[in-house]
């Protein structure tokens, strides 16, 4: 196939024949046409560049080095710059990013991802005009992608166009039931309706099952105080700062996030795997943002966090005691360490470092609740019952807490309170089932068996593979022989 300097050489030849034999502009036009013809008709791209004057991690900059070396190869592959643009949009380069996925699509019009993500990456530079005229051109196109109608919605709300916004909210609901964030759309679409309460109801439900869920904390906040319920909404307002949207997952998402090897964008993915609890995920990409920035306390934090969830107790005591070196004002770097201490057996220990996170953050729901769990621990039971009904009262949408404060009850012999804050929670979240399995332990140490063979049976139903299943039937068994 000719290069492009070739193509140009060919062009400027003919324009001088042309002009020559004083040939029409039809002729030229055709003899032109007849050129690219035999060149194979596909324009040669070039690579597209990082921004310039761009600080790159040098892990980073050796990925793009590498990928841009591959459009240079192949520059008349749609996917080796669609590939580029990923790169570049996992690392924040949003202008390169743009430019690299309309590369693509002007050599292949065929994959429309390519133009969504696109779409995707001229919002984060700044040009939410051309995004949303861009999302609604794919719809069309990529009607069944729930990605593209939470995000379309999202462009609506921010001009304004609720009903539209609300619609497209709907749509990603349908395409996707089981995820939360086309119900906070459509929350923030009843808010600024001005249907606060109906609004309130349905974030309370999502915050309840995704309680570090930001933005529909931050959300619920702002219906609360909508409806004059100020304590509240500061509360909620409070719990959601720092809030980022959160995006549907699209085919594309998976690869663009294998790309992301800055720190920021390491510790975005550790943070998600989190709150999604899928500890050793983000253990192995925490600890990869670490060994880039050791001094980092944040991600130094998360890691200790990390580790916590992986039940790697004496990791996350560690790194907690550096992160308090780094910055001896953090808070949940003492919980942390209270909880890893409880998880080595060092209850008086872990009571140390709760007091001190008590003495940093005196109002902090989530402080409390380690505070109970700490004096349960060490058989404490009256004060861990004052230490939760204070978390309780301070977030009564985080289930964790009434159920840890029912576990104390029923330790306790406060057989028939347990029983009732289990049904309780339950009847707030059905699906709970840290609720539902230790009601089925409370039924049966208060002799109710039909009842506690009701819940083991659901239980068995939504989880059958549930690692406390077998011993609530053995329970069972045993009580029923």
């Amino acid at each position: 196939m000719p290069s492009q300097v070739q193509y140009h050489r060919e062009r400027v030849l003919w324009a001088g024949k042309a002009h020559r034999l004083g040939l029409s502009a039809v002729v030229l036009y055709l003899a032109q046409y007849s050129l690219l013809l035999v060149a194979g008709c596909a324009p040669v791209l070039e690579a597209v560049l990082p921004p310039e004057k761009a600080e790159l991690e040098v892990e980073v900059q050796a990925l793009v080095n590498e990928h841009v070396a591959r459009v240079q190869t192949s520059p008349e592959d749609a996917r080796t710059h669609a590939t580029l643009g990923l790169v570049y949009e996992a690392n924040e380069m949003w202008s390169s990013a743009v430019q690299c996925f309309a590369n693509a699509a002007e050599l292949d019009s065929e994959n429309a991802l390519w133009e969504f993500h696109r779409a995707i990456c001229l919002e984060r530079a700044g040009h939410r005009d051309q995004e949303l005229e861009l999302l609604q051109a794919l719809l069309p196109r990529l009607d069944e992608l729930a990605a593209l109608h939470q995000r379309l919605g999202a462009a609506l709300l921010e001009d304004g166009q609720l009903a539209e916004a609300e619609r497209e909210f709907r749509r990603a609901g349908e395409l996707a039931p089981s995820n939360p964030e086309p119900v906070v759309g459509c929350a923030q679409v009843l808010v600024m309706r001005g249907d606060a309460a109906q609004a309130r109801d349905l974030l309370v439900r999502v915050v309840m099952q995704n309680p570090d869920y930001k933005e529909a904390r931050y959300a619920l906040g702002l219906a609360l105080h909508e409806l004059g319920m100020e304590d509240q909404a500061r509360r909620e307002m409070a719990l959601g700062v720092g809030a980022e949207p959160r995006s549907l997952a699209d085919p594309l998402t998976a690869e663009k996030e294998s790309y992301a090897v800055s720190t920021r964008e390491l510790l975005r993915r550790g943070l998600a795997l989190i709150t999604r609890r899928e500890f050793p995920g983000a253990v192995a990409l925490l600890e990869r943002a670490a060994a880039k920035r050791e001094n980092g306390a944040r991600v130094l934090g998360s890691l200790a966090w990390a580790y916590l969830g992986a039940l790697e107790y004496e990791k996350a005591r560690v790194t907690a005691i550096r992160v308090t070196e780094l910055d001896a004002a953090e808070p949940k770097a003492y919980l942390t360490l209270a909880f890893a201490c409880l998880g080595l057996e060092r209850a008086d220990d872990a009571l140390l470092f709760v007091e001190r996170a008590l003495e940093l953050a005196p109002d902090e729901a989530e402080v409390h609740y380690t505070n109970g769990r700490v004096l349960g621990a060490r058989g404490e039971f009256d004060k861990a019952r004052v230490a939760l009904a204070r978390a309780i009262e301070l977030d009564q949408h985080d289930l964790r807490f009434p159920v840890y404060l029912g576990r104390v009850e029923l330790e306790t012999g406060l057989v028939a309170q347990a029983v009732a804050r289990f049904r309780a929670t339950l009847h707030l979240d059905p699906g709970h089932l840290p609720a539902r399995t230790n009601l089925a332990r409370a039924l049966l140490v208060a002799g109710d068996f039909d009842a506690a063979r009701v819940e083991i049976d659901a239980i068995r139903r939504i989880s059958p593979n549930h690692p406390k299943l077998a011993g609530l039937e053995k329970g069972l068994e045993m009580f029923t022989k």
